[in-house]
């Protein structure tokens, strides 16, 4: 099992290698933080479509919605520590993107359930609504996943921005 997940991490690395490149070579002046907030746009477009789509249906794609999300968030983490000049294959990269998509989820299991508690019933509300008024729980659904996936882009920025500006350590 293990080593299915490591193959789809290697392939999503080679995918955002790709993206990255095209980015930079449609916008060869711009800074790193100003590619780093074309690349979050992106991911924001595909998320505010797939929360429009998650409203209409309403609770019952609601796991493959947090699913889409959770994935955008891991190739929009990807894609920044690219930008940046990581190297995603080391252990510790890798180490990296988990504890950073740990502190975006809170993945303690108390913390966790009642983020997805909340959010489900927040969505069922939605969708209550949703009933009431046709279509309304598709903006809020949209809504609710611009806004993770803008705190991934920001929180992946400050940290591959800082360990870039670290002194890198000489090696014996």
């Amino acid at each position: 099992m293990f080593s299915f997940v490591a193959s789809l991490y290697v392939a999503e690395i080679s995918r955002a290698r790709g993206r990255v490149t095209e980015l930079r070579e449609r916008f060869p002046e711009a800074s790193t933080t100003e590619l780093a907030q074309r690349l979050i746009d992106g991911k924001v477009t595909w998320a505010a479509s797939g929360g429009a789509v998650g409203g209409i249906f309403g609770a019952a794609v609601l796991p493959a919605e947090l699913a889409f999300v959770g994935y955008l968030q891991f190739a929009l983490i990807l894609e920044i520590a690219l930008l940046y000049g990581h190297n995603l294959k080391s252990r510790r990269a890798q180490g990296e993107i988990v504890a950073l998509l740990s502190d975006l989820h809170g993945l303690n299991a108390p913390r966790l359930l009642s983020r997805y508690a909340r959010r489900a019933l927040w969505r069922r509300g939605a969708e209550l609504l949703g009933r009431a008024v046709p279509f309304a729980a598709s903006p809020i659904s949209a809504h609710l996943n611009n806004r993770d996936l803008r705190r991934a882009g920001r929180e992946a920025i400050r940290l591959y921005e800082t360990m870039a500006r670290l002194p890198r350590r000489a090696t014996v």
